[in-house]
């Protein structure tokens, strides 16, 4: 059996997975794509994120 470190990321299908608002460095808030990429930091559900890319290329996470 393999010990699972974390936080990890996981690769995940992007298919049924909209696109999300979030507020941007600027202060503006923005539609942001899926990355296919979900983060993890523990083995319960409740801390999994979906990774979400904005215009500039930064970052955001949530469900």
């Amino acid at each position: 059996m393999t010990k699972v470190t974390y936080p990890r990321f996981v690769d995940v299908e992007r298919n049924g997975v909209s696109q999300k608002v979030f507020e941007t460095s600027n202060g503006n808030e923005e539609w942001c794509s899926p990355t296919g990429r979900e983060l993890q930091e523990s083995p319960d559900v409740m801390d999994h994120w979906l990774e979400y890319e904005d215009s500039e290329g930064e970052l955001h996470y949530g469900r």
